[in-house]
């Protein structure tokens, strides 16, 4: 319910997809993707085409449609949230993220 405290909170809206049709996605669509968070890898150090160095972070997600996928996170998402990812997996938990406009790249064929 909206009210004068919360009418000023952005809204963020997303269409969900489930992770066993993305692969009939083309490279380059975006897509929204929610799904429990199996195993976060460390961060890894990759150099760009231009020289520069970033941080990549891989994690596997999966959802209701029983289906995984690998997330990757660049940069400063690496880091922040990525380190507490790590965190929490490394626990015993498995957190829920969703994560808005990711790109469908191919890796291998695939």
């Amino acid at each position: 319910v909206e009210d004068e405290r919360t009418s000023g909170i952005p809204s963020i809206n997303f269409n969900f997809k489930h992770i066993m049709s993305i692969e009939q996605m083309s490279p380059g669509s975006l897509v929204d993707v929610i799904g429990v968070v199996l195993t976060v890898d460390s961060p890894v150090t990759i150099q760009r085409r231009d020289g520069t160095e970033t941080q990549k972070r891989s994690l596997t997600v999966k959802d209701d449609s029983n289906a995984s996928i690998e997330l990757c996170m660049w940069g400063n998402f690496a880091m922040d949230p990525g380190q507490q990812l790590e965190a929490d997996t490394q626990q015993g938990g498995n957190p829920v993220v969703a994560i808005k406009a990711a790109r469908v790249g191919e890796f291998n064929g695939k």
